[in-house]
C-alpha cells in the first residue's frame, strides 16, 4: 500500500507535469514587471495559444492588484461562475514599490479541442469580469463576506438534513 507521502508526491508530481515551477516563476515575473512598468491598476496574464495544441493543455490566468480581503475568493468566483473547474491556482502578497499586491494563478486544465473552443469563447468575457471584480471595495468585501456566512448557514442546515 502506497504512503501518503507517495500519494502527495504522485499529485504534485501530475500538476507539475501540466504546469512547471519555472512556467510558474515566469508568470510572477512577468505580472509584477507590469506592475512595477505600467504603473498600479489591475494588469492580467493569459497564455497564448500555440497553433498546434498538445491536450491536456494548461490554460493560465494570472493577476496582479492592489491586495484586499477577499481578492483570490472574487477571482475564483468569477472563473467558477462560468464553469470551468480550477485545475492549480497560487495566490501571495508581495510588497512592490511599497504597496502591498495580491498575484494569482489559476490554471484550467483544458483537456480536448472542445472544451478548448468553449474556453476562447468564454475568455475574454471570464478576464473582463476578473478586471471588475479586482477592484476591491468595502461594497465587494461585505457581499463576500455574506455570501460566505450563507454558505455556511446553508451547508449547518444540509448537514442537519442528512443525518
Amino acid at each position: 500500500m502506497p504512503s501518503h507521502t507517495e500519494d502527495i508526491d504522485k499529485i504534485i508530481g501530475s500538476i507539475r507535469e501540466l504546469f512547471p515551477v519555472e512556467e510558474e516563476k515566469r508568470i510572477i515575473k512577468t505580472l509584477i514587471e507590469k506592475w512595477s512598468n505600467r504603473g498600479e491598476g489591475i494588469h492580467t496574464y493569459i497564455d497564448e495559444i500555440p497553433e498546434k495544441v498538445k491536450y491536456p493543455f494548461p490554460m493560465v490566468i494570472g493577476i496582479i492588484a492592489s491586495d484586499w480581503p477577499g481578492f483570490s475568493d472574487a477571482v475564483m468566483g468569477a472563473i467558477h461562475e462560468k464553469g470551468w473547474n480550477i485545475y492549480y491556482e497560487v495566490g501571495m502578497v508581495a510588497e512592490i514599490q511599497d504597496k502591498e499586491v495580491g498575484i494569482i494563478i489559476v490554471v484550467i486544465r483544458i483537456d480536448d479541442e472542445d472544451s478548448m473552443k468553449k474556453f476562447l469563447g468564454e475568455r475574454d468575457e471570464i478576464l473582463q469580469n476578473i478586471r471588475y471584480i479586482s477592484i476591491g471595495s468595502v461594497a465587494k468585501r461585505l457581499l463576500i463576506s455574506m455570501e460566505a456566512k450563507r454558505l455556511e448557514i446553508y451547508s449547518k442546515v444540509v448537514d442537519v438534513i442528512e443525518r
